[in-house]
C-alpha cells in the first residue's frame, strides 16, 4: 500500500509540473502575441536589422512559429497531464 500511495502522490506532483507547463507556455505564448500586435513596428526593425526580409515574411515566420511552438507544447505538457489525471483517476476507483 506504501508504494502505491508513493507513485500516486509521485505522478500527481508530475501532473502538477506539467500542468504549470503549460499555464507558462500559454503566458508565453500570449506575451509574444501581443507584442507581435502591438509592436509590430519595432520587432520588423529589429528583425530587419539581422536579416533581409520583408513585414509579410516576418509576420509569416513569427505565426508559424507560434503554431509550432503550441503544437510543441500541446505535445509536450497538455497530453501527458491529460493521460496522467486519466490514470490518477482509474487508480482511485
Amino acid at each position: 500500500m506504501n508504494e502505491t500511495t508513493n507513485a500516486d502522490e509521485l505522478l500527481r506532483k508530475v501532473a502538477s509540473v506539467l500542468g504549470w507547463c503549460l499555464v507558462l507556455t500559454i503566458g508565453v505564448m500570449f506575451v509574444w502575441l501581443f507584442f507581435l500586435v502591438c509592436a509590430t513596428d519595432l520587432i520588423y526593425r529589429m528583425h530587419s536589422f539581422f536579416f533581409d526580409i520583408t513585414e509579410q515574411q516576418m509576420a509569416v515566420t513569427h505565426y508559424a512559429a507560434m503554431a509550432f511552438f503550441k503544437m510543441l507544447a500541446t505535445a509536450l505538457f497538455l497530453f501527458p497531464y491529460i493521460g496522467l489525471k486519466i490514470v490518477l483517476r482509474k487508480r482511485t476507483e
